[in-house]
Parts: C-alpha cells; structure tokens; sequence
C-alpha cells in the first residue's frame, strides 16, 4: 500500500549515483520498468516476486541450513536469473545450472533459457516456487546426475506402510509443501519450508522454518 509521492520516489539511476556520491546514503532500492496488461504500457514493478533459491551440496540435495530469498523481477530471463544467482551466491555460471520446484512437485531441471520468471510464477503473482542452484564438482560432475530418479506419480505396485513422524521429518526439505500449527494462534496453516536446520550431527532435522501462505 505504498503511495507515491507520499511514502518514496522514484528518479534515474543516474540520479541516484550522483546523490549518494554528494551526500551518502543507501543502501538502493532497484526497482524495474516494466510492459504490463493488454496495452503493454511501462510501469514500475514495485512489488517484484520475491524468490526462494537454495544450493546443491555434494550429494545433490539442498544444502540444510541455507536458503536465501531475492527480489527478481518477472520478466527477467531465466538466463538472467541464473547469472544474478551465479553472482549472488559466488558460483561459477559457466559451471552451474537451474533446478525448479513447484508446490508439493519433484525438482526439474530449468531447460528452456530463454523463458522469463514470468512462466514459473503460481497463484499470487509473487510466489515463483522454489529454485536451486546446482554447480559441477571439481571432476566436472552434476552432483544431481547421481541421484536414482524419482517418479511424481504412484506406484502401481503394493501399498507400502505409513511412513512415521521420525521418518517423515528425515525428508523434509526447503521447498516441501506442509501444514504447521502456528506458535501464536496454534491453528494448522498451510506453508512452504524455506529452511531445513540439523543440530548434533543428527541425520534428521530437528527444526524446520515454515513460511505461512498468505491469509490475505
């Protein structure tokens, strides 16, 4: 609900350098312009979709205990997205490629390059899902190449037991969709993990962070 004129301003980026070399300040705001609607007319995105990125680790899954959140704007490239993140994150580009979850779906691969952030957004304009940065071992291996593969669909096969809470907690990852009872109301609300913490070397996560969808 920010108003122009009233709670910012917007000027040039030029304008901008000239100002924090007279007189200080920062850090920036970077904010796109943008074609939007039927009349493609320019606007400011003031309100980019903020992304969740993770990293793979040598085992090809995400790293616990790290994720981050950027401000992209939806109609950057997916190539720019992994060049921002390639910098962002200190990983070579030249040696590393995109992986993207959807909520409650399996990590694919990025193929398409030339595709904008647009494509991947879900529901709410500022949710695109979860994406994961993947960079080759120092033998040029993709650490996710040696992972089995994994089906989105049910087996056809016998049913299998339940799986218990323990076992359960020991695949939660970021990006995992979940219901979790709120420490200030204490109802179940449905969410998205952004971070996964092991303490004492434990195998298993003993606390996960949950971002709550939006009740608005």
């Amino acid at each position: 609900n920010l108003v122009e004129h009233l709670d910012y301003e917007l000027i040039p980026e030029e304008m901008w350098q000239k100002l924090v070399e007279w007189y200080g300040g920062g850090p920036a705001i970077m904010r796109k312009v943008i074609c939007m609607g039927q009349d493609q007319q320019p606007q400011v995105e003031l309100y980019p979709p903020l992304v969740l990125v993770v990293v793979a680790g040598e085992s090809g899954q995400p790293l616990p205990q790290f994720s981050r959140r950027f401000f992209i704007s939806r109609q950057s490239s997916i190539a720019e997205v992994l060049q921002m993140l390639a910098e962002k994150l200190s990983r070579p580009i030249d040696r590393s490629r995109l992986w993207h979850r959807s909520k409650g779906e399996q990590w694919r691969q990025v193929q398409q390059m030339t595709g904008t952030l647009e494509e991947f957004l879900e529901g709410k304009v500022w949710d695109a899902g979860a994406f994961m940065l993947e960079t080759q071992t120092a033998a040029n291996a993709w650490p996710r190449d040696s992972l089995p593969p994994t089906s989105d669909t049910a087996s056809e096969g016998p049913a299998t037991a339940a799986l218990t809470d323990r076992e359960l907690q020991r695949h939660f990852e970021v990006g995992d969709r979940v219901e979790a009872q709120s420490g200030v109301t204490n109802e179940w609300v449905r969410g998205t993990i952004v971070d996964v913490i092991q303490r004492d070397h434990s195998s298993a996560p003993s606390q996960v962070k949950v971002h709550y969808d939006s009740t608005v």
